[in-house]
């Protein structure tokens, strides 16, 4: 069981929320001994608009818990709209009525 505050480390860069952690249990009686160890690393792409810089994490009972405030999701891109030339008229040669 992950039970220290050494044991999990938390960090963000670039939109991405990234959890490590590591477990070491040893047990030793009277005949034998147990050894445990285990790790796992988890990334996270953050939602549009958050704001990293409020990041809070909490460990309880085993349970670990990131925060963040969210400001208005910013769209993921803005379509442009593509303007076409007015269409040249054309421009009569000579008089036709000749």
């Amino acid at each position: 069981m992950v039970g220290k505050e050494h044991d999990v480390e938390v960090t963000i860069a670039d939109g991405v929320l990234r959890i490590n952690a590591e477990r070491h249990e040893e047990k030793h009686e009277r005949a034998h001994s147990e050894f445990h160890y285990g790790r796992f690393v988890r990334t996270i792409a953050l939602p549009n608009g958050v704001d990293e810089k409020t990041a809070t994490a909490m460990y309880t009972n085993g349970v670990l818990e990131v925060s963040f405030t969210q400001d208005e999701p910013k769209p993921p891109s803005t379509r442009i709209a593509i303007q076409l030339p007015a269409p040249i008229k054309p421009v009569p040669v000579g008089d036709p009525a000749k």
